[in-house]
């Protein structure tokens, strides 16, 4: 049995709960592509990277097509200084910038912070300095996965993780919701896969 749990609201054009069923749709579709494309050769497993980049391909995919999102421009790893944003929704009055991630609590918060120096307001111009920022009422998001193994309880093993030293920093993301749910693989018994997503802190 999977468990959600769910964000008790959401952002116009994308809700946070929208946005995990897209992820878990996205699973599910690199799950059954990857076990049609490998059948009778080599079946790509869950941990196997090219899974993680199919899964954020289809999510932006789904992106692309959801209704929601008419009134935004979507980019996929789009620039931001030295670095890249897998998922940007941009549109004239506000931003989401979303990273996808398997879970490892060092590699999130690094994501976290990426974000939130990507949002931030910059000075810039000669003489006193102007404000700019590049995104727009921005909100940020790192969308963090577990490939098989996910925890029985995600929301319980993420409050604990906030908790411990090194740790999550409850000074960079918030936990909003997650997912838990069983994907398809060819031969193999059906393996569980968690999504959850967590709020930047800006």
């Amino acid at each position: 049995m999977g468990y959600v749990v769910r964000a008790a609201k959401g952002r116009p054009g994308l809700t946070e709960n929208a946005l995990v069923d897209l992820a878990e749709a996205a699973a599910l579709r690199a799950s059954v592509d990857l076990g049609v494309l490998t059948a009778g050769r080599r079946t790509i497993s869950l941990k196997d990277p090219i899974y993680e980049v199919t899964l954020v391909q289809h999510l932006f995919e789904y992106l692309l097509m959801y209704p929601g999102l008419d009134e935004f421009d979507p980019g996929w790893e789009v620039p931001s200084g030295k670095e890249r944003v897998d998922i940007v929704l941009t549109k004239p009055q506000k931003s989401v910038l979303v990273e996808c991630k398997d879970y490892k609590v060092g590699a999130i918060n690094d994501d976290a912070q990426k974000l939130k120096e990507a949002s931030k307001t910059k000075k810039t111009g000669k003489g006193k300095p102007s404000k700019v920022n590049k995104y727009r009422n921005p909100a940020a998001y790192v969308l963090c996965f577990w490939r098989g193994d996910a925890p029985p309880d995600i929301a319980a093993h993420l409050r604990k993780a906030y908790t411990r030293k090194n740790g999550l920093d409850g000074n960079l993301t918030r936990f909003v919701a997650s997912k838990e749910f069983e994907v398809f693989r060819p031969e193999e018994d059906h393996p569980r896969v968690g999504v959850a997503l967590l709020q930047v802190l800006l």
